[in-house]
């Protein structure tokens, strides 16, 4: 099995995983309160290291199971990458150009607005 292959399963897994795994009713959370996803791929990366892993799989397996949109997804590029976290920031990037856009208040009453004329 080709190496692209191989990551392809093990992200797919990994998010499957992860998504079973996102309302867990009794977190272990030691304490610790993440504010941004910057925060929260630092402390991967650190947790991810820790283990030996490949850092910029660990963040793909999370985002891909989170479902971040593209707004989030670069502004957590720009800071991984100013701190030098370049593995999370070229996954962050390629996630981002096929993310959906955040649709804004004005864009969504419109899209409502639509919708209720069709009906």
């Amino acid at each position: 099995m080709s190496r692209e292959l191989e990551r392809h399963r093990t992200v797919k897994e990994g998010a499957a995983f992860m998504r079973q795994h996102l309302d867990d009713p009794d977190p272990s959370d030691n304490g610790i309160r993440i504010e941004t996803l910057a925060e929260g791929l630092a402390l991967l990366a650190a947790e991810a290291r820790l283990a030996g892993m490949d850092e910029g799989l660990a963040a793909e397996i999370v985002l891909k199971a989170c479902g971040f949109h593209r707004e989030s997804l670069d502004e957590a590029r720009r800071v991984m990458a100013a701190l030098g976290y370049n593995q999370i920031a070229d996954v962050l990037r390629r996630l981002a150009r096929t993310a959906p856009r955040r649709l804004m208040f004005e864009q969504r009453v419109q899209a409502r607005t639509e919708r209720a004329n069709i009906g």
